[in-house]
């Protein structure tokens, strides 16, 4: 029925076989209700008439449209096959519609015969006749497709209504239902149940290897029922593919007796489920009695899988369709995602597809490109017949598509695109139906390759211009440029050689390089090329080259290697070398003659200082002198301590001038810098003046640190006096402590280890120093004071304590907003604040048994105050100038306990020396050294030996009595 209302583009059509009187028969596709008399009435007609077609219908009612030829079979008239509308169309059919419409008037006579030879058999009455299995032929109808089905009693009257509410309902849900196979097996089995009363039982078997499973049932079956395929009635309907009608399946000796006994089945109807030429399944209705089925319930039986077959076809076209409907969502999905305008036409190139990529293009919505000829519209003009020309060579040759053109973009702007299609044929007839392709921007690309094709057209002329350009650079360039072979023998030289060497071009080419080269340079010459050889570009190499007058030019090379050659700039650097010489002789003067200022302001400060302090000792000694004279005993103490103290002052100057020229040993001390800052405030307030106010910021709880006190109180005095300097004005000046823990992160200097340190820091709100300034803050005599006030030893000096300290001296300072200067010295764990408070001198100590002491100087006075001091605590002392006459009284046989020698004795031989040479003949000898300058000069590269000593020039005689008797102790059993 949908082919033929197809074939004609109606909505509906019926084969109404209303003239049989074997099987009354109603098929119908669309037919409205309200237009179905009509419609009755009009295939009576064609019945009667052989065939109606439009030009010789009248109509009088809604049905506009009619078309109508006769249903036969055997000769007999049987009904009609009709189409209708409802809208008025053209009056006649062509030749091709109408022969169409008769050829599927025959192919459904063709379909119902089986059918209708069933009738046939027995038109007005049931079937008692057992089947039996003896060969004889069953009745089988194929599958025929329906939309709606009605079946008539005979005369062409309809059964009750509710047979064919039934069987509307049935297939309703074949084809309008959910969507799934289960629901069309319900509904039909449900149909058959009502259709066909003698049913008792009806079920929908399907195969799963050698056994049948009920899938759907109604009556007394049961789902999931698993039954033998073999010696069965529906395996056999399986196995021939027709409809199997047995009134009495326990007569038959095909079937299983005990299985059907135990069924309680007698009478059975099978029919094979046709679908996408296979059987998929197996409608079965049984009952318990013998003879319960008549033809009629058989062929309404195949009624009811004809329903199936068409709800099952129903089903896989919507889910091919939604496949379809998927696939293309997918595709046009894909085509939206692709950078090129996606594109598909008909056979003759008529535009019905393109993706969103055009609309981004152009600006114009797809829809408007597939109307007209509006792709035309946006061709450039001088594009338009290249592009159809491409197109129309294609469709004839029936090849692929291909051309580049111009489009006009949605900024009104042209961009080259290449545009390439391919046919989609026909896989039967090979026949073109459809283009498909896509069009990419290129411009970019056709633009780029538009430029190379101008520059290559320009490309000889350009050249020779480049070539004339080298050559005057060649020729003009006042640097030396060359070509030379891997080896370094030049092959070609501009003109400059001979400007700058005198040497003509054939003298220079061709030759090895070595004779030229300053013999002093020819080694790293030859290294030089070795690497250039190798291809390792070197941007810079200095050496000399003669000249053809016999002298000599510094030249700086420049080469790089490509293709085997080696291509090089060469530039005269003889001036600038010159000049580089004698710049650095002029700095070198210039650093001298200040190092010489600065040594004599120095000296001149210390030789003042150093007057001062003798003045307060040959004072107190001219005063102690006299009091002697006339024995004024009580006020010699005074005198005493005066030029006592003076002298601990001049010891104290040179101590912190050994320090600072690292030639002399620092005292560590376990240290508190708060006690120590306190102690010195009032001597910084004095220094700095009332001007700058003074204010302490001292940490709670401050770690103890190891150092040499006076040097640390020498440093904070410098850096106090640094920062008075710098506010002329008054200002701020703040002394702070801290503890700081550099454990766990990097140190905030370089030089600096991870630990705990204790910080001293004094900051100022003075001038502050500018970047270039700061960068040479600890550099020896560099100072920004003006001539005469102040040597730039100041913070050099506090740099080199902090460094013998194992410490860090940092600077931060900005042009107006002040300094701060902070010492970091290690924390030390050990002592307490007793010890932290400095040593008192030990005890005098006394001589045992006759000990004695070999004291070796060169210093008479020293030599002989030592001596006589030594013998006053008990020590017996032997002395000696030099070297020479103590090595007679050590290889003599004279006691000798210990050795106590300077370190520069006169003579050719130091007091290490003496140590080492006393020692080779009497090895437990004990050795004190005595020395102006640092530990390392006493005792040079080697370490101090067992039972040796060190004391620091100068010290008092209770110190000196102190050592020998720590020494002489040392190591006694």
């Amino acid at each position: 029925m949908r082919a033929a209302a197809e074939l004609l583009e109606a909505p509906a059509a019926i084969l109404h076989l209303s003239s049989s009187e074997i099987l009354p028969l109603l098929v119908e596709h669309a037919v409205p209700r309200s237009h179905l008399a009509e419609a009755l009435a009009f295939c009576a007609q064609v019945a009667q008439a052989a065939e109606i077609l439009p030009d010789a219908w009248q109509s009088s009612g809604a049905l506009h449209f009619c078309a109508g030829v006769p249903v036969e079979w055997e000769g007999r008239p049987l009904g009609a096959l009709c189409v209708f509308d409802t809208q008025p169309r053209r009056s006649t059919l062509s030749a091709k519609q109408h022969g169409q419409l008769r050829e599927l008037a025959g192919q459904a006579s063709a379909q119902l015969a089986p059918l209708l030879e069933a009738a046939a058999a027995t038109p007005r009455r049931r079937r008692r006749g057992r089947f039996r299995g003896n060969g004889e032929e069953g009745l089988h109808v194929s599958h025929v497709h329906v939309s709606r089905v009605k079946v008539l009693r005979e005369g062409g009257k309809p059964e009750p209504a509710t047979e064919y509410q039934r069987l509307l309902a049935a297939q309703q849900a074949a084809t309008h239902g959910p969507g799934d196979e289960m629901t069309i097996w319900r509904a039909v089995i449900s149909a058959a149940m009502g259709v066909i009363g003698s049913a008792e039982s009806g079920c929908i078997e399907t195969e799963e290897g050698e056994e049948l499973v009920y899938r759907v049932t109604a009556g007394s079956c049961t789902v999931g029922t698993r039954l033998p395929r073999h010696r069965t009635l529906s395996g056999r309907c399986l196995d021939e593919g027709r409809m199997l009608l047995c009134n009495d399946v326990l007569a038959d000796p095909q079937n299983d007796a005990a299985l059907y006994r135990k069924l309680g089945t007698r009478s059975v109807i099978t029919v094979p489920v046709p679908h996408r030429g296979a059987f998929v399944a197996v409608l079965k209705l049984a009952s318990s009695r013998p003879d319960a089925f008549s033809e009629r319930d058989a062929a309404l039986a195949q009624l009811l899988v004809g329903i199936i077959s068409a709800g099952l076809s129903s089903l896989a076209e919507e889910r091919s369709l939604q496949a379809l409907r998927s696939s293309e969502m997918r595709l046009r999905l894909m085509a939206d995602t692709v950078p090129q305008i996606v594109w598909q036409t008909d056979a003759e190139g008529r535009l019905d597809f393109l993706n969103r990529r055009w609309a981004e293009f152009t600006g114009l919505p797809v829809e408007e490109g597939l109307s007209g000829n509006r792709v035309l519209d946006l061709l450039h003009p001088d594009d338009v017949a290249v592009t159809l020309a491409a197109w129309r060579g294609a469709k004839a040759s029936g090849h692929s598509f291909r051309v580049n053109h111009r489009l006009r973009t949605a900024e009104g702007e042209y961009r080259w695109l290449l545009t390439v299609g391919e046919p989609h044929r026909d896989p039967r007839t090979g026949r073109i139906l459809r283009w498909f392709g896509g069009s990419t921007d290129v411009d970019a690309e056709y633009r780029a390759q538009e430029t190379i094709r101008q520059l290559n057209d320009t490309l000889e002329q350009r050249v020779a211009e480049r070539t004339r350009e080298r050559d005057r650079i060649w020729r003009l360039s006042r640097d030396m440029l060359g070509i030379a072979d891997a080896e370094g023998t030049l092959l070609s030289v501009n003109p400059a050689w001979t400007r700058t060497l005198g040497w003509h071009e054939e003298e220079l080419v061709g030759r090895p390089p070595e004779w030229m080269v300053h013999p002093e340079d020819r080694p790293a010459t030859c290294a030089e090329l070795a690497r250039v050889a190798r291809g390792e570009p070197r941007p810079h190499f200095e050496n000399r080259i003669r000249t053809a007058d016999g002298g000599y030019r510094w030249l700086s090379w420049s080469t790089a290697t490509e293709g085997g050659l080696v291509y090089t700039v060469v530039r005269d650097v003889t001036a600038e070398k010159e000049q580089a010489i004698a710049l650095a002789q002029a700095e070198e003067q210039l650093r001298h003659s200040q190092k010489m200022e600065a040594v004599g302001q120095l000296t001149g400060g210390l030789a003042h200082d150093f007057n001062n302090l003798l003045a307060g000792i040959i004072a107190g000694l001219e005063m102690l002198q006299t009091r002697v004279a006339q024995q004024r005993f009580k006020e010699l103490d005074r005198y005493i301590r005066l030029a006592r103290g003076a002298a601990d002052r001049a010891a104290a100057l040179t101590h912190r001038l050994l320090a600072f020229s690292r030639r002399q040993t620092l005292d560590p001390q376990p240290t508190d810098m708060n006690r120590l800052v306190k102690e010195i405030e009032e001597l910084i307030r004095r220094t700095v003046g009332p001007a700058i106010a003074v204010e302490l910021a001292l940490a709670q709880d401050l770690w103890l640190t190891r150092c040499d006190r006076n040097q640390l109180e020498n440093a904070l005095l410098n850096l106090c006096i640094n920062a008075r300097d710098a506010m002329p004005d008054g200002g701020r000046l703040i002394i702070g402590t801290e503890n700081a823990d550099f454990r766990h992160g990097r140190p905030p200097a370089p030089e600096m280890k991870a630990g705990q340190y204790v910080a001293l820091r004094v900051t100022d709100s003075g001038t502050g120093m500018a970047p270039e300034v700061l960068a040479r803050a600890f550099d020896p005599f560099y100072t920004t004071k003006p001539l005469g006030q102040g040597t730039g030893l100041g913070l050099s000096m506090v740099y080199g304590f902090a460094r013998q300290s194992c410490g860090q001296v940092r600077i931060a300072s900005e042009p107006g907003r002040g300094t701060t200067v902070e010492i970091d010295l290690p924390r030390h764990l050990g002592g307490t604040d007793e010890e932290a408070a400095g040593r008192r001198p030990a005890p005098l100590g006394h001589a045992r048994r006759n000990e004695t002491v070999l004291v070796v100087d060169d210093e008479p006075a020293i030599r002989i105050l030592m001596a006589e001091a030594l013998r006053e605590v008990g020590y017996a002392v032997l002395e000696a100038a030099d070297a020479a006459a103590a090595q007679l009284i050590l290889e003599g046989d004279a006691r000798v306990d210990l050795l106590l020698t300077d370190v520069g004795l006169p003579g050719g031989m130091n007091g290490r020396q003496l140590a080492d040479a006393a020692r080779v003949r009497r090895p437990e000898l004990k050795v004190v050294f005595i020395t102006g300058y640092a530990e390392k000069a006493a005792i040079g590269e080697a370490t101090l030996g067992p039972d040796m000593d060190v004391m620091t020039k100068p010290f008092s005689m209770e110190e000196l009595a102190a050592k020998m008797r720590s020494v002489l102790r040392r190591n006694r059993r």
